[in-house]
């Protein structure tokens, strides 16, 4: 295989690493031989703790690590030694920092490196923190040299790739936690949360959206079937006119869908070409969670209680009398929240509300 070829191929693998197609041992395994080496593994360190954890390696896994570990423990003078390297997102050799022969006489040399049959190590910095780093350990054999100017000179030339590869992958890792959350959420409370596209095709559809399309009979197959649109025109002309931004409608709340008793609907739009749409049946619906409410929007238990009472279509009035408190009371409540949040009108703080806890419309804004 040409060097070319090789070079592609170990970018492409690094990629597919990024974005969840393949195992980042995998892609590990082809960079390793890219780079001649015998071995590379991912690391974090805490420089805290003077403790790492090996993410992922082309190696098999070795008893010598897990006794080096519990006999010694953690610290290890290779990285303790090349911090500002290693935060400083360079290549280098680790013999820049700690002779080979004082590296000889260390625990982490005899107890694991020896046995292992390696020696040489490089290392190339990903990602870093005041105390933290991510980085890739490059091993070369015992029966091997010490790493060259030549060999260094191809970790560098690539070392941007896997850079971008890390950094894509910890995306990728984010926003799978942040939409498991906030999918969980959603789920949580009977409401409904299908998210459309420009040809209102369905790109997301939470348990709730299935479980009311299977009760008013327009569920037809997976959650990005749902034929909501065509069984409803008044959804799909609100969705169409959202989408298409017209008269600069980018939120349109308190929809009566006369197709299907009883439902009601909100539509957000949440960029160029996407738009929430939060379906509710005010019979079965239960309130926002409290607790998310709090969590997201810094607001006291009792802020947060009247905020998702009135997202609900509780009047202050009506709140005031369950709660045996004065108008005043509830009014200063809502508006403490909507202060804190910058809502200046109730209307703001519906739409935020529920934008802000769907899970595109979160990400989308994140990434903005």
């Amino acid at each position: 295989m040409s060097r070319r070829r090789a070079r592609d191929r170990t970018i492409a693998a690094l990629y597919g690493a990024a974005t969840g197609r393949a195992e980042w041992n995998e892609s590990l395994a082809v960079l390793s031989d890219y780079l001649n080496v015998c071995g590379i593994t991912l690391d974090t360190y805490d420089f805290e703790q003077s403790a790492g954890t090996v993410l992922a390696t082309n190696l098999p896994p070795d008893p010598a690590i897990f006794e080096y570990n519990e006999e010694f423990g953690r610290a290890n003078p290779l990285i303790e030694r090349s911090r500002r390297y290693l935060q400083g997102n360079y290549v280098f050799p680790a013999s820049r920092f700690v002779r080979p022969e004082a590296f000889a006489r260390t625990d982490l040399y005899n107890e694991v490196y020896r046995r292992l049959g390696i020696k040489h190590v490089a290392g190339m910095a990903l990602d870093s923190g005041h105390d933290f780093t991510t980085h890739l350990t490059v091993i070369k054999p015992s029966d091997e040299t010490d790493f060259d100017e030549r060999e260094l000179a191809r970790m560098r030339s690539i070392h941007r790739h896997v850079r971008e590869a890390y950094a894509g992958f910890r995306h990728l890792q984010r926003m799978r936690g942040e939409l498991a959350r906030l999918t969980s959420l959603w789920d949580a409370v009977d409401h409904a949360v299908v998210v459309v596209g420009s040809g209102l095709q369905v790109r997301f559809a939470n348990r709730a959206a299935e479980a009311m399309a299977r009760r008013t009979g327009i569920h037809a197959g997976s959650s990005r079937d749902l034929h909501l649109w065509s069984s409803s025109p008044s959804l799909v002309g609100a969705a169409t006119s959202v989408l298409a931004r017209e008269n600069d409608v980018r939120h349109l709340s308190g929809l009566t869908l006369g197709e299907f008793s009883g439902l009601e609907a909100s539509i957000f739009r949440l960029d160029e070409s996407e738009v929430a749409i939060v379906i509710s049946d005010p019979v079965r619906m239960r309130g926002l969670s409290v607790e998310a409410l709090t969590a997201r929007f810094s607001l006291t238990p009792a802020e947060a209680g009247i905020v998702t009472q009135v997202v609900g279509g509780a009047t202050l009035r009506s709140l005031a009398e369950d709660k045996g408190v004065s108008y005043e009371t509830v009014r200063s409540q809502l508006k403490n929240a909507m202060t804190k949040n910058g809502w200046r009108r109730q209307t703001q703080m519906v739409a935020e509300v529920f934008s802000r806890l769907l899970p595109f419309g979160d990400l989308d804004r994140r990434r903005g």
